[in-house]
C-alpha cells in the first residue's frame, strides 16, 4: 500500500465520522400520552448529551490499535516483518472505521438511556 494510498484509505473513516453525530436521530418512542412540545425539548437536551462522545477522536484511537494489532499478528504469523507496513495500514483503516462506527452507536445508546431516564418509552 502506497502511502498517499494509506492516507487516502485512513481519511475515509475519519472524515466520516467526523460527520455522523446524532443532531438528526429520532428514536421510535411510544407517543401514547407523551406531551409532543415537552419530548422535543428532552430530546435536544439528550441529544447534547450524546454529542460529547466523540467519534472522531474513537476512530483515530481504533486506527492506533488496529494497526498495531495486526502489524503484531502478522509479523508473529509469518515470522517475518516484511508485510508489517501493509499490514499496519490495513488494520489501522479496519480500526479508524470500527472505532468511529462504535462511536455513533454509543451516542444513539445515550440517547436512549437518556430518553428513558426522563420517562419515556424508546422502542428503537
Amino acid at each position: 500500500m502506497s502511502r498517499k494510498t494509506f492516507i487516502a484509505a485512513l481519511a475515509v473513516p475519519l472524515v466520516m465520522a467526523g460527520c455522523a453525530n446524532v443532531s438528526n436521530y429520532r428514536p421510535l418512542i411510544d407517543t401514547k400520552g407523551v406531551d409532543g412540545a415537552q419530548y422535543e425539548q428532552d430530546l435536544r437536551e439528550c441529544r447534547a448529551y450524546a454529542q460529547r462522545i466523540n467519534p472522531q477522536s474513537q476512530a483515530v484511537m481504533g486506527a492506533i490499535v488496529g494497526a498495531l494489532a495486526t502489524a503484531a499478528t502478522v509479523a508473529i504469523a509469518m515470522d517475518s516483518g516484511d508485510y508489517l507496513g501493509r499490514s499496519a495500514g490495513v488494520g489501522a483503516v479496519a480500526g479508524a472505521a470500527e472505532g468511529g462506527g462504535s462511536a455513533v452507536v454509543a451516542q444513539r445508546r445515550a440517547v436512549h438511556k437518556c430518553l428513558d431516564g426522563r420517562g419515556y418509552s424508546v422502542l428503537q
